[in-house]
Formats: structure tokens, sequence, C-alpha cells
């Protein structure tokens, strides 16, 4: 990433989600929500790690289609953290755990989580940041282990969504840099089997999801 690119507020996203969040957010959890039915190999209780995941939109989806036993979340903002539990609800906020940490400079535990995603995070590095992100998801996954990736493409349609909300003052995500899915495929092969992959146009900002085995 360039020095001098402004960087995203999260704080003031957490305060004030994007336009097309409300949107955009309901057909990302139903895909996110396939992709688990789909792929995972056990569907007895699992631990979910969620990189980046502050104020998460996808926790309770998967609390309450899911038999969950840990779910950790990571962030850097501490202000999306402190609401983070309490958006679960009291019978399920028990099961989730949340940890402070900045995933560019620091690491995540080797947790053996069944799943670990995220959405929309590592799309805010440079190529060797995204890549160091990719790695920490498979750090925190088990042996058989779906790691889930969400992150916009620069297709056309997301090109022009995003041109517009600049012209509109309504554009954000600063450092945002979508991302061609070898990229990232490159690093995560390394480290897991590709079992599937989609790409989502219908929500304007094109995203495309990949899904991985980790390696045994």
């Amino acid at each position: 990433m360039k020095e001098d690119l402004k960087k995203t507020d999260w704080g003031e996203y957490y305060r004030k989600p994007f336009f097309l969040a409300k949107f955009t957010r309901s057909i990302l959890r139903k895909r996110l929500f396939n992709a688990i039915r789909c792929h995972l190999p056990d569907r007895h209780a699992f631990d979910v790690a969620e990189l980046g995941g502050g104020a998460s939109c996808y926790m309770n989806m998967i609390l309450h289609n899911f038999t969950v036993r840990k779910y950790h979340i990571f962030d850097n903002n501490a202000d999306s953290l402190r609401v983070t539990a309490g958006l679960a609800g009291a019978d399920y906020e028990s099961a989730v755990r949340v940890h402070e940490v900045d995933l560019l400079n620091g690491s995540v535990p080797e947790l053996e989580c069944n799943i670990v995603f995220s959405g929309g995070l590592i799309e805010h590095f440079d190529e060797p940041g995204t890549a160091k992100i990719i790695r920490e998801h498979f750090k925190a996954a088990s042996r058989g282990g779906l790691v889930i990736l969400l992150f916009p493409v620069p297709s056309f349609v997301y090109r022009m969504t995003r041109k517009l909300a600049e012209i509109c003052g309504k554009w954000i995500f600063h450092d945002e840099r979508p991302l061609d899915e070898q990229e990232v495929i490159r690093t995560a092969a390394k480290y897991g089997k590709l079992l599937h992959r989609e790409t989502i146009h219908s929500i304007l900002l094109s995203q495309t999801m990949l899904v991985f085995s980790k390696n045994c």
C-alpha cells in the first residue's frame, strides 16, 4: 500500500456503515451460509474464527443456524469489539470470544477452528500484507477445516459503482484494493485445497468467495 494513501476510518464506518451495506450484507450472509452448509464435512458443534470481524454482520447468522462452541473474533478496532458480544444476545454471548489484535503486525493463535473466514479484510493491504493476512487464516484453522475468503474484484460493475460513489463523496474505503483472485489463490493454495469459487455481481461492488480446505 502506498504510504500516502488515505486509510479507511473503521471507527467512522462502524458508526455509520457504507450506504450499500444493508443491501450487500444480506446477500453475502446467504452465500456464506450456503458455503458452510455445503462444504463443512461435520456439522456437529464446531469452532469459528472471524478475522477483521468487529461488529460482525455474519456472527448471528452462524450462531443461529449452526451449533457453535466458540466464536472467536479478531479485530484491531476496540470500539467495534466492545459491542460485538452484545450483538449475539444472551443465549449466545457465552460462545463469543473477542481479541484485539493488529493482524498485519501481530498474529492469531493456533486455535484449530473448523471454520476461519473474513469478509472485507484482505483487500485493505498491499500485496505482501494481503499474503500475510491470508496465512493468518490458515494458522487459525484446524486440519481439514474450512477457510473462506470474501473480497472485492475489479469487475466493470465494481469499478463503475465505486467511481459513482467517489464522485458523490460516499466512498469511505480509501485503502481498498480490489483483488485479482489469482493473487489470493497463489498464497492460499500453499496451505489448502480450493473447494469452491464464485463471484457475486448482484451486490454491485462485485465480490469473489473462495472456499479452501486446510491441508492435513
